[in-house]
């Protein structure tokens, strides 16, 4: 039976949620079969039967609603839609209304106590959005809002540590409330440099993102599509929680999921001293290897990826673009460390002027291109415009 679920698990891949759904549906009708047969209930049987008794018998309503004087509810931020459309019929001053959005509760009959910041039962059906729902309608409807400012359940470390990673915080417009980021994309992109030094913990919340998110979802997507992994500057890893686990788990492991894992290095001098550097020459294939001004560098990673001193030369010698006359280009070293097949030669790259307008990095045409391209309903569009007014 092991060996079958290991089986079903691989061939499915990504595709796992929605088998399991089709799968389970004998299941499903045998376990609905077994408790009609059994004359039993589940809870969440209860709260349906419930509702639907309270919402669609209007006498029920009346004899319910003259029962219960008051109802208490503390941590309403995890009640869930079922449970708060009975508890606002239960306490509204007309029996008349089936609707639990258009009920008004009998004054001082509804306590309720609540946290959104508190909201972890998603998975039991608990939504934030419908505590803010609720919340709407009883301010509608006359209900009084207060405020405890004070807490007696925690210490004074841990809230002084809360507050900016919640929704008012210098973080929580990334992290409170739903994101308007997706993670699962076509392109997930990490932008560590905007992080400052001092945001040590923002910088282990990119690293926890990265290692059990974004590496997770590469993980289960199908094999047969291809996927990258470009680091622009790898070193920078280095820099959050993690780090260097994150690039030496991604060389070591991630081609077999039809993952290729692109470094860029430019601070070669911190590069060369890290733990990372075998992990990424030790593993790679193929190497670009622009101009080199440090012989000291260049013959240092000759080393390690078996350069010719023709290599060598060839690379400390090519010109710079601002050098030529006529079609100006890059010119790059390829190598490829295959031991049946290698190949190591020079490569010309003759960059389109959109490619040239989108890559200047100076003060005054960075402000510039800001600007044309900023609010532009189709970038691509914009982009070509640009780059033809910057030729002339």
């Amino acid at each position: 039976m092991r060996s079958k679920l290991k089986a079903f698990i691989a061939a499915s891949d990504a595709d796992l949620a929605p088998l399991v759904h089709d799968a389970l549906q004998a299941a499903i009708a045998d376990y609905e079969a077994l408790k009609s047969k059994t004359g039993s209930l589940d809870f969440l049987d209860l709260l349906i039967k419930m509702r639907n008794l309270v919402r669609d018998d209007e006498g029920v309503r009346k004899e319910l609603q003259g029962r219960f004087t008051h109802f208490f509810v503390d941590e309403f931020q995890d009640t869930d839609p079922l449970q708060a459309e009975i508890l606002l019929l239960l306490s509204a001053d007309d029996h008349t209304v089936a609707d639990w959005r258009a009920v008004h509760p009998v004054p001082g009959k509804l306590f309720l106590v609540g946290d959104p910041k508190q909201s972890i039962y998603r998975f039991r059906r608990a939504d934030v959005a419908l505590y803010a729902e609720v919340k709407r309608l009883l301010l509608g409807a006359g209900a009084e809002l207060l405020h405890l400012a004070t807490s007696f359940r925690s210490t004074p470390s841990i809230q002084a540590f809360i507050p900016p990673w919640c929704a008012d915080g210098n973080y929580g417009f990334l992290l409170d409330g739903a994101s308007n980021i997706s993670l699962t994309g076509k392109i997930a992109h990490f932008e560590l440099g905007y992080i400052p030094e001092a945001a040590k913990l923002l910088r282990a919340v990119a690293g926890f993102l990265i290692t059990n998110y974004t590496r997770q979802h590469i993980i289960t997507m199908p094999r047969r599509l291809r996927k990258r992994n470009v680091y622009e500057e790898v070193a920078r890893l280095l820099d959050i929680p993690g780090g260097e686990q994150i690039v030496k788990e991604s060389y070591a492991q991630m081609r077999k999921f039809n993952c290729w894992n692109i470094s860029i290095v430019q601070q070669y001098g911190r590069f060369k001293e890290s733990r990372i550097r075998s992990a990424v020459f030790g593993n790679s294939r193929q190497f670009f290897l622009m101009r080199q001004n440090d012989r000291a560098d260049l013959e240092d990673m000759g080393h390690d990826i078996g350069l010719t001193e023709l290599t060598k030369h060839a690379i400390l010698s090519y010109p710079l673009p601002d050098q030529q006359t006529g079609e100006k280009f890059a010119a790059f070293t390829y190598l490829h460390s295959d031991a049946q097949n290698p190949i190591c030669g020079t490569v010309h790259n003759v960059a389109s002027p959109e490619m040239l307008y989108i890559s200047g990095s100076s003060g005054a045409q960075f402000d510039e291109r800001a600007r044309q391209l900023r609010g532009a309903e189709d970038i691509v569009s914009a982009i070509e415009t640009g780059a033809t007014s910057q030729d002339k």
